[in-house]
């Protein structure tokens, strides 16, 4: 298996900062798509992984195939309409407080049935809104 070179450490860290991604957000990320906490660490298909992952998120790609549907969903400039990283922060927050199961992987699970993104990274900025909507409902029955 390859390990990654010092050119692509670099262009994920570029990238890690051309996001705004803080430390925090950057490792949880790592975590989760590659099972590292760090980018050195990243070996093989994982690197390429991370790369589209990181550039999918600045609007470098023109689509992303998301369970076998075309995103169309774009802004002004034709890049993906991601959601922001407040949005990310705030559905990862609310589920910790609603959800019996606090746990990403619970979380991925939950929005690949309601709403067929599979990782909160991936939605965008309408369907971000949907899911805090649907978050904020459950929380609602909870009470």
């Amino acid at each position: 298996m390859k390990s990654i070179t010092g050119s692509q450490i670099k262009k994920i860290k570029t990238l890690q900062r051309r996001l705004g991604l803080e430390n925090g957000d950057y490792r949880l990320m790592l975590r989760n798509m590659a099972g590292v906490s760090s980018c050195k660490e990243l070996k093989g298909a994982k690197i390429d992984l991370v790369i589209r992952h990181l550039e999918g998120r600045i609007g470098y790609r023109r689509s992303q195939v998301q369970f076998g549907k075309e995103r169309t969903e774009r802004n002004n400039e034709g890049k993906p309409n991601w959601a922001t990283e407040r949005q990310v922060r705030k559905i990862r927050e609310m589920w910790r407080q609603v959800s019996r199961e606090k746990t990403e992987a619970a979380l991925r699970v939950w929005l690949r049935r309601r709403f067929k993104v599979g990782a909160v990274e991936w939605l965008t900025v309408g369907q971000a809104a949907g899911v805090i909507e649907g978050l904020k409902a459950m929380g609602k029955c909870i009470d």
